[in-house]
């Protein structure tokens, strides 16, 4: 009772100074009247007189205030939401100095932001998404889809890494929790996530999802096409997460004096094709690097970029991020937020072709998702292994896989294939190369006939995906792999997925 009096008088309040302020006007035009409007408050009858007269802005604040005291909750949420907002503008205002101060700290121009921005894109996901979390103070939950730049690779601690800054700083800003699932691992690409993003991310539960895979599928001799059947995959989900593209460039690039990531094979395009925003690290450090002027910019590994590029990068997503934030501040916080409505995804731009309905069964970690973790249903002469290159504290990641270094080793896997449509499904296997390792044989169901060898061989310890066939029906299933040397051979993931003609 008390707090409904206090809000009547706050109401009545509001409801005197916009009458007064009438009469003030009224009796300078009229000074004959005021007798008449004295009598008229004594009766009682001043409200109805002067709502009469009210402007209409004057007469609608009027209404939503008594409205608003006849349901305690609604004053409240009322009340709340017009303190949160005038709370996020005067936060925008430090933020705004904050990162004017730290661009200024890293030499960096005030517009630096300009020549980052790849693409702008459509951030109406995005602009949605900051409005219910402004609104109504829940959770912004954000993905990383990358690698080791991502996992914490070259860094003394795993604070360093861009995407943790990242979520400490919009807390701040938002005043809400920020959840950051960094489902990033090392020596992956888009191939990899394109059939296992599920494994290592909740995707149909993020907001925001940031692609960190150019450096990796540059590297690695990858086409745009994996990237771009990920990109369908991200922008295809029920919940419609805002996809971003985050490019960085290795350490070693740079030494080379080389800016070369997978903008430069596709990426670009990708980008304006979809319509996804994106950010590059070219922009900012790319003339320092043709100058040879990167020793802060590379770790101490000498292969990946150092803390202050992490840096720079939280810097510039922050400053992104700001702009649509301060865009969302002028909207009317009662405006309702509506369900954006399905687009259908233009052709894909590199091939007439592309997965869906992805399954996977993966060791690497971390696994945020929903995927399930590779587990035989018999084994002779394989271990499961964490590698020691994997065991880095300051890391988010961890390569375990599956290895034997035994001829004629065999593991067994069971394939549970989920129906889509009468296709018939692709069955892949994604192993971690060495350049000591060896051989396999694979089949599917005992159809040794049509067996397929594996080869895992290379100069570098990174993942590479091999497709074992593309016509193996729904239902249960199972896949043998026997290793036919004794070298090494390191077994990280079983995948389907169906392809999907254009």
């Amino acid at each position: 009772m008390a707090a409904n009096t206090i809000k009547m008088q706050l109401i009545q309040y509001e409801y005197d100074k916009i009458i007064l302020s009438k009469i003030a006007v009224f009796s300078t035009q009229r000074r004959c009247i005021l007798t008449t409007f004295g009598l008229l408050i004594f009766t009682g009858l001043v409200p109805l007189f002067m709502y009469a007269n009210l402007s209409k802005t004057d007469a609608s604040v009027l209404k939503r205030g008594l409205i608003q005291t006849s349901s305690e909750g609604n004053f409240e949420e009322a009340r709340a939401a017009r303190l949160k907002h005038e709370t996020m503008r005067l936060n925008m205002v430090n933020e705004r100095e904050r990162i004017r101060q730290a661009y200024k700290d890293q030499n960096l121009d005030d517009d630096i932001l300009e020549e980052v921005i790849v693409h702008e894109g459509n951030v109406d996901s995005l602009e949605r998404t900051l409005r219910d979390i402004v609104n109504n103070s829940r959770p912004f939950n954000i993905g990383i889809v990358g690698g080791s730049i991502s996992a914490g690779g070259g860094l003394s601690c795993k604070e360093c890494i861009y995407a943790h800054k990242l979520g400490k700083s919009l807390e701040r800003i938002l005043g809400s929790p920020v959840n950051v699932y960094n489902g990033a691992v090392g020596a992956t690409d888009s191939q990899y996530y394109a059939y296992c993003l599920e494994a290592h991310l909740d995707a149909k539960n993020m907001d925001l999802l940031l692609w960190e895979l150019a450096a990796n599928d540059f590297n690695k001799g990858l086409g745009p096409s994996s990237q771009e059947d990920l990109t369908r995959t991200i922008l295809s989900l029920p919940n419609q997460p805002q996809l971003m593209f985050i490019n960085f460039i290795f350490g070693r690039q740079m030494r080379e004096g080389s800016c070369a990531n997978s903008e430069d094979t596709g990426g670009k395009e990708l980008n304006s094709h979809y319509g996804v925003p994106s950010l590059s690290m070219k922009g900012a450090v790319c003339d320092q690097v043709k100058n040879g002027e990167v020793y802060d910019y590379i770790a101490y590994d000498q292969n990946h970029p150092s803390s202050l590029i992490h840096t720079m990068m939280e810097l510039f997503i922050r400053d992104f991020l700001l702009d649509i934030l301060e865009d969302i501040l002028e909207i009317d916080e009662n405006d309702q937020l509506t369900k954006l409505p399905a687009t259908p995804l233009p052709q894909p731009l590199f091939d007439h072709s592309a997965l869906t309905h992805a399954q996977c069964w993966s060791s690497l970690l971390p696994q945020h998702g929903t995927g399930k973790y590779l587990l035989p249903m018999t084994s002779e002469g394989w271990r499961a292994v964490a590698l020691t290159g994997a065991l880095n504290m300051n890391r988010t990641d961890s390569k375990k896989c599956w290895i034997t270094s035994k001829q004629g080793s065999v593991i067994i896997f069971p394939l549970d294939i989920e129906p889509y449509k009468d296709l018939t499904s692709t069955v892949a296997l994604t192993t971690l190369t060495c350049d000591e390792c060896g051989t396999v044989i694979v089949y599917i169901d005992n159809n040794i006939k049509n067996s397929i060898l594996v080869h895992s061989k290379f100069s570098a310890k990174v993942t590479h995906t091999h497709i074992i066939s593309n016509s193996i029906n729904a239902g249960n299933h199972n896949i043998t792999v026997v290793a036919l040397s004794d070298n090494f051979f390191q077994l990280a993931a079983i995948m389907t997925a169906y392809n999907t003609t254009f």
